[in-house]
């Protein structure tokens, strides 16, 4: 049975495949659609033959959707249909079961009352028409959310939707690489006309032209993909899978240098470095293979993290530099400027994502840096939080990420043999907390995964995970 899953999931990676290259292979703004739109129903086909393979899905249909934007349906992308039908079809199956009564996982009482803040956010601020879209994308959250953690219920289910997200970022970063050095501009990508659309190659200017994406918050999702590949590279018995996840690593560390991700790269280093020390503060197995293999390896990462660097710079005019943080503190300081002004907003803020929608006097001063510039964002997700959902979001939401961070250090403290699986989470966590300090959250689909990446963890903090066996048990602690 598990192999037939392992199947299925191989077969949705070489699904999404086929669009993945039909951009690498033709890369411009007038990409034909088809291949991505049969990649969403060959997605959906899979998901009704297994129902774990529908939250395995949605990295690949919410990231790689922009494919298919020359060929939307109703004005919306694959992403959005394929959640406004799994939305209803929800909401209809909920009912037919009559189930009243719904058991809380660990941590979800802050996620229902960050929920229900967005709400009364959007009300106070009496911008129903305009923020009325961003409603419906924490609508779209809350669905893929609740859909990751109603049907995964294994360890092995996590394990392998650790496995597609490490595929669909190597995907990503393949889309980006090759946009990178063929002068397109992803997030010019989505634009609904093609006059719009301008290819831009890094050669040509005397600045550098960073590398991006179709969503500019890739970070949080490529991050992630780095710290899999890396716990997994180290921990690994076999050579071949050692090398592997470790040459994955080190692409998605040179992605993020060729994006110029200083906020995704300290994050990741901060993660690192707390999950080294949590390494010896915790107990630990008795070491199946040589602890010098494992010294070795650990001790050449930051020499290869060097090349990687010094790789990237020899292209024209690259540099990445602190010089942006002073800027964003000023940001930070004309933020709270403005909330002091606003005591009711200070506390239920200015209505969801009004920073990036609402263009007025109050948005434009909270975004004003050093040079009396207002910026394009307030460019942190607590800040962001913040200004747009209000101080008691801002604080349950940290408060959120302690509770798991501590409760994930505990469940590595009396499951050692655990520890590999659990440590993936906390960094994953520790990750999320930091990059939100300078790094806006947003909306947008990369939202999506980092809810499904909270799903798991409310998951895993309520249940015991055993090894042995496929299902997890109610944990007792």
């Amino acid at each position: 049975m598990k192999n037939i899953l392992y199947d299925k999931i191989n077969l949705l990676c070489f699904i999404w495949l086929i669009p993945t290259l039909h951009f690498v292979l033709n890369p411009s703004y007038s990409l034909s659609s088809l291949p991505t739109w049969i990649a969403v129903l060959l997605s959906i086909f899979l998901s009704l033959k297994n129902k774990i393979i529908l939250p395995l899905s949605i990295p690949f249909i919410a990231l790689l959707s922009p494919l298919a934007v020359n060929g939307k349906i109703l004005n919306l992308l694959p992403s959005e249909l394929f959640l406004l039908g799994l939305f209803f079809i929800g909401i209809l199956l909920f009912l037919l079961k009559r189930k009243t009564f719904i058991t809380l996982l660990s941590g979800e009482k802050y996620l229902i009352a960050l929920l229900i803040l967005v709400f009364i956010s959007y009300i106070a601020s009496l911008q129903f028409q305009v923020l009325f879209k961003s409603i419906l994308s924490w609508i779209m959250i809350a669905t893929v959310f609740c859909s990751t953690r109603v049907i995964i219920k294994s360890k092995e289910n996590i394990d392998s939707y650790f496995f597609v997200i490490i595929v669909c970022t190597f995907y990503c970063s393949i889309i980006t690489l090759v946009s990178f050095f063929n002068g397109i501009v992803l997030s010019d990508f989505v634009e609904s006309s093609i006059y719009n659309k301008q290819k831009m190659y890094y050669e040509d200017y005397l600045a550098f032209i960073r590398a991006g994406f179709f969503y500019t918050n890739i970070g949080y999702i490529t991050v992630p993909a780095a710290i899999i590949s890396l716990m997994r590279s180290i921990n690994s018995f076999a050579m071949l899978n050692r090398l592997l996840y470790g040459a994955l690593f080190t692409f998605f560390i040179a992605i993020l240098f060729l994006m110029v991700e200083k906020t995704g790269l300290v994050a990741l280093s901060i993660a690192l470095a707390f999950l080294f020390i949590i390494n010896y503060l915790t107990p630990r197995l008795k070491a199946k293979k040589s602890k010098l293999i494992k010294l070795i390896f650990v001790s050449v990462a930051p020499f290869f993290g060097y090349l990687v660097f010094t790789l990237i710079s020899t292209i024209s005019n690259y540099e990445i530099s602190a010089g942006g943080f002073s800027q964003r503190l000023c940001v930070f300081n004309s933020t709270l400027k403005v909330l002091v002004q606003y005591p009711l907003r200070f506390l239920f803020g200015f209505g969801p994502d009004s920073s990036n929608i609402i263009n007025n006097k109050l948005t434009q001063s909270a975004k004003v840096n050093c040079s009396g510039i207002s910026e394009g964002a307030i460019d942190s997700g607590h800040m962001t939080f913040l200004f747009d959902y209000g101080l008691i979001f801002a604080l349950i939401f940290i408060l959120f990420l302690i509770h798991c961070s501590y409760g994930i250090y505990k469940k590595i403290k009396i499951s050692p043999d655990q520890k590999t699986f659990y440590a993936i989470l906390l960094g994953i966590t520790i990750y999320f907390n930091f990059a939100a300090l300078t790094d806006v959250v947003g909306t947008s689909k990369v939202a999506w995964i980092i809810s499904q990446f909270f799903a798991i963890i409310v998951i895993s903090l309520t249940y015991n995970l055993n090894s042995s066996k496929s299902e997890m048990r109610k944990s007792v602690v």
